[in-house]
């Protein structure tokens, strides 16, 4: 179950349904820099330093770190904030924003921490193509709601869907 700006702005409950589901909750933080941004974007979230030791602190296992500056550019993530965001925590992070080639995927494959990616836009343009990627034997694609594909990747053992 991915939460987004509940973590945000309903602690406490955030707090329980950790304590409840465990390592099945991850908690989605969309960055600019270090501030969050919260619904849809469109809200300053706070800290992101604060929000992640307090999250952390409740037993968070995993994160889907988007650079909202980046998403959908297809320029590259932002390795240097991933790196800075693995470095801070022991949970693991999922990879988002603007992952859109296999070079990224390599880059990303490099980074302590980092669990995995969500290939967006840079497949639907098929600058990525998964299938030759790591894993292609396990690859599944599944079509999400609004017609993209929503890919998890664990990346040294291959890909499976998020949604």
């Amino acid at each position: 179950m991915a939460l987004g700006t509940a973590a945000l702005e309903s602690p406490d409950w955030v707090r329980a349904a950790i304590a409840e589901y465990g390592d099945k909750i991850a908690v989605g933080l969309d960055v600019r820099g270090t501030t969050l941004a919260a619904r849809g974007w469109t809200r300053h979230g706070g800290d992101l330093w604060e929000t992640m030791a307090r999250l952390d602190a409740d037993g968070c296992a995993r994160y889907v770190v988007t650079d909202v500056k980046k998403e959908g550019v297809l320029t590259g993530p932002n390795l240097d904030r991933l790196r800075d965001i693995c470095a801070r925590t022991s949970a693991a992070v999922v990879a988002s924003g603007d992952v859109s080639t296999l070079d990224d995927l390599r880059a990303i494959a490099v980074l302590g921490g980092v669990e995995g990616a969500i290939v967006g836009k840079g497949a639907l343009r098929r600058r990525v193509h998964l299938a030759r990627g790591p894993g292609r034997d396990r690859l599944r694609r599944r079509g999400s709601a609004d017609g993209g594909r929503r890919l998890w990747g664990d990346l040294t053992t291959g890909w499976k869907t998020l949604s």
